[in-house]
């Protein structure tokens, strides 16, 4: 193995204004790649280390689904159960027209619909229903209390008849929370992040994580050293109570390498700890869209041969010049977190910046991966 290609393509992040990036490969349960490169302050010039923390985003959103099938696996949840079995709230649910009009859901919204995003929700972390719970919680923003105003929000489509991208996630950690008794993240902490030594990975970081974090760039530009903001702040957190299943995890690279390698492992961890069955692996990355759900929606992938199982993409077809085989599966993050799992090969990949105005390289990272194999 030789990894010279992809220390070249991370030491070259610097120069498309990505001003840090951080690695790690795993294979067959070992690690046989870690780097980093840049700044986790430019200002400070403080480099980056293997211990600054960073705010997932999106990643979150495969330690969300991992946790809710692992109730799936137990019986404790159905896939194709209503939603407002669990939560009440949605179980009279509205859409809105494209003229303007209201009317009853046609559909019920399932379990299902969370996990792959064909719920009919949306991402506008500034409706009214969301800024009404805030509101009402003193600003707090349970997870489990959002829910009760999220719900009241008329739905883009009925459930199940089309994707779109969204809080499908955050639903489905509240969720989690009433099937388990259990506050979601300690569900997390309980069945997946502790018994894998994930001691970085959580939604409420302490105040040492937090100075471990490295800054957040927007549309940075290194010839002037300019950016448009520079922060540590989350906005998909609506309050400190809220723990956001689609993007609210804060985790290290080497955290989050762990969990990639015990699910490319078949849900077992190097040190022999079972996490969950390989089966319950195999269904999280069973394809879950039809030709009705999912035409143009991810051209890019479309294009790769991935499609888009039980929150996660996966790749179903051989197409384009993508050199992961049939099988990988994973998920990215707003500020370029990027998480390969592939069972095929016993291989993981997780990628952490925090630069959000350029492009993510994730397909030439991947690549760059899997032919240093066969060198």
């Amino acid at each position: 193995m030789d990894f010279f290609e992809l220390t070249a393509i991370l030491d070259s992040m610097p120069s498309f204004d990505i001003p840090a990036a951080d690695c790690a490969v795993t294979l067959e349960g070992r690690l046989v790649y870690r780097h980093t490169v840049g700044f986790a302050d430019v200002d400070a010039k403080l480099p980056l280390t293997e211990d600054n923390t960073y705010r997932l985003y999106s990643a979150s959103k495969v330690s969300t689904c991992l946790g809710a099938l692992l109730l799936v696996e137990r019986g404790l949840l159905c896939l194709d159960d209503p939603v407002a079995k669990y939560l009440p709230e949605f179980g009279d649910l509205t859409v809105r027209e494209e003229d303007g009009t209201v009317r009853p859901a046609k559909t019920v919204m399932t379990v299902r619909h969370l996990f792959s995003m064909t719920g009919g929700l949306d991402y506008d972390l500034e409706s009214e229903q969301i800024l009404a719970a805030k509101k009402a919680t003193n600003g707090l923003a349970p997870t489990r209390e959002v829910m009760k105003y999220l719900a009241k929000k008329p739905l883009s489509f009925d459930p199940g008849t089309r994707y779109q991208y969204s809080l499908c996630h955050d639903v489905l950690g509240a969720v989690i929370e009433v099937v388990s008794g259990m506050r979601f993240g300690e569900f997390l902490e309980q069945n997946i992040f502790a018994p894998l030594g994930m001691k970085d990975t959580t939604f409420h970081p302490t105040e040492a994580q937090l100075q471990r974090m490295a800054w957040q760039y927007y549309n940075y530009d290194h010839r002037v050293n300019r950016y448009d903001d520079r922060s540590k702040e989350n906005r998909f957190i609506f309050g400190p109570e809220y723990e956001s299943g689609g993007a609210g995890l804060v985790s290290t690279v080497n955290d989050y390498i762990k969990l990639g390698t015990m699910m490319c492992l078949g849900g077992i961890s190097p040190e022999g700890v079972r996490i969950c069955k390989p089966e319950t692996l195999e269904l999280m990355r069973t394809d879950q869209m039809d030709e009705n759900t999912f035409p143009g929606v991810f051209d890019k992938l479309t294009w790769q041969g991935y499609s888009y199982g039980l929150g996660v993409r996966t790749r179903v077809r051989e197409m384009g010049k993508c050199l992961a085989p049939v099988g990988e599966f994973g998920w990215d993050g707003a500020m370029g977190a990027y998480l390969v799992i592939d069972p095929v090969n016993h291989l993981s990949l997780f990628y952490a910046q925090h630069e959000s105005g350029h492009p993510w390289h994730h397909e030439a990272i991947r690549d760059a991966a899997y032919r240093s194999l066969k060198r």
